[in-house]
C-alpha cells in the first residue's frame, strides 16, 4: 500500500502527460475521496479539543506516558523505539520494534455512537476489538467519500480465537 504523492505532485505529473477541462478539481476530488491516502497521511492541521490537565499520580507507575522515537539514522532497519515513563519517578523503559515503512495510521471507517466530554467520542467497533471504544477527538479523522468496502483492525488489535462450543447439552 501506499498513496498519492499529494494534489500538486499528481496534478503536475499529469499535466506533463494530458489535460482536460476541470482536470484540477478532479484530481483534488480524486485524492481527497482516496481510501489508502486517508488511511495512510496524517491531518495537515491543528489538533482537535481542550487541553485537559494531568492528574498528579500519588504511586509509581499509576500514570505513564508513551512516545515513540523514529527515524534513527544509526539503525537502518527501520527500527521504533517506544518508550514508557513513569510521571511519578521518571523511570523509563524502552522497546525496539521493526515496523513496515508505510504503516498505516488510521484504520477502518467507524461510526460514532456518542460524544463522551467535549473531546471524546464512543466508536462503533467490531466485536471482536480488543481496544477500548473511547478515543479523543486528536485520534480520530474525518472519511471523505463513499466507503466501498469493509476495512478491518489491524491483527494485534483483534480477538482472534477459535469459537468456543460445548461437547453436549445437558437438560
Amino acid at each position: 500500500m501506499g498513496g498519492h504523492n499529494g494534489i500538486h505532485l499528481t496534478f503536475g505529473r499529469l499535466q506533463g502527460h494530458i489535460s482536460w477541462e476541470g482536470m484540477r478539481n478532479n484530481v483534488i476530488t480524486f485524492i481527497r475521496n482516496c481510501v489508502i491516502c486517508q488511511q495512510m497521511k496524517p491531518a495537515n492541521r491543528a489538533p482537535y479539543g481542550l487541553l485537559q490537565p494531568l492528574p498528579i499520580p500519588d504511586k509509581v507507575w499509576e500514570y505513564i506516558s508513551l512516545d515513540f522515537i523514529t527515524c534513527l539514522h544509526s539503525f537502518p532497519n527501520h527500527i521504533v523505539f517506544m518508550v514508557v515513563v513513569d510521571r511519578l519517578s521518571k523511570a523509563s523503559h524502552f522497546e525496539g520494534r521493526h515496523v513496515h515503512e508505510l504503516s498505516k495510521i488510521f484504520y477502518g471507517h467507524f461510526k460514532i455512537i456518542k460524544v463522551v466530554g467535549e473531546v471524546a467520542f464512543q466508536l462503533e467497533l467490531p466485536a471482536t476489538s480488543k481496544i477500548h471504544p473511547v478515543f479523543h477527538a486528536s485520534q480520530l479523522k474525518l472519511c471523505i467519500g463513499v466507503i466501498t468496502s469493509a476495512l478491518e483492525l489491524p491483527p494485534e488489535a483483534v480477538k482472534r480465537q477459535p469459537p468456543i462450543q460445548p461437547l453436549i447439552v445437558l437438560d
